[in-house]
């Protein structure tokens, strides 16, 4: 490595990417960093919240995204890859995963409409989420395929949010600004319930 200029005592080490950037023998693990959506040219920034390093994760292969419409980030349950859910300029609208060291951006989930919020199942078996301009809630395979909409609305609904066990799923459903509820069904999308009062923000 003694050609490589990004490899060096002073460099910021990048986590999960099985290179040893700062010389302190060895690659760090991403679970003791945090990642923050910022969009524009920075994207995705990973924070350690020890040292207050923190690097850009490159998402030049899906173009800038526009930070009012990255709404949801969530790292893989070891701590290799990133999630997120955006419209890139440029870009299709949908979910995407990249190493938490940075590299390819990988387009999971394709959507004509902006997605609003998203969440990965326990077992990682599938995603859901909501639609900017939608008033349902869907499901999709790990993989991108089997898209079914879970639940109808007949409103905005958005940022939807599986329970610890993935039995339940909560999401918030009405306007953007005023009367929203906290809404809880199945996870197959039955026995739908308001939890909350129409909350105005």
């Amino acid at each position: 490595n003694d050609g490589d200029r990004e490899i060096n005592p002073n460099e910021v080490e990048r986590c999960g990417n099985s290179v040893d950037e700062d010389c302190e023998g060895g690659d760090d693990i991403c679970s003791n960093r945090i990642a923050v959506a910022v969009g524009g040219e920075r994207g995705v920034v990973i924070f350690h919240p020890e040292t207050g390093e923190n690097y850009d994760i490159s998402l030049d292969g899906v173009a800038s995204f526009d930070s009012n419409y990255l709404s949801t980030i969530a790292w893989s349950s070891d701590a290799s890859r990133l999630f997120f859910d955006g419209a890139p300029r440029g870009g299709a609208s949908g979910i995407y995963s990249i190493l938490g060291g940075g590299g390819n951006v990988n387009l999971v989930v394709t959507q004509e409409a902006t997605p609003w919020g998203f969440s990965l199942s326990p077992d990682e078996s599938e995603f859901v989420f909501g639609l900017l301009s939608g008033e349902q809630i869907s499901r999709v395979d790990f993989d991108g395929s089997n898209l079914q909409v879970l639940v109808g609305c007949g409103t905005p609904c958005y940022k939807p949010s599986f329970s610890p066990d993935g039995t339940k799923i909560a999401f918030s459903e009405g306007d953007f600004y005023e009367n929203q509820n906290v809404v809880i069904v199945n996870s197959d999308g039955t026995n739908k319930e308001n939890v909350t009062f129409p909350l105005r923000f």
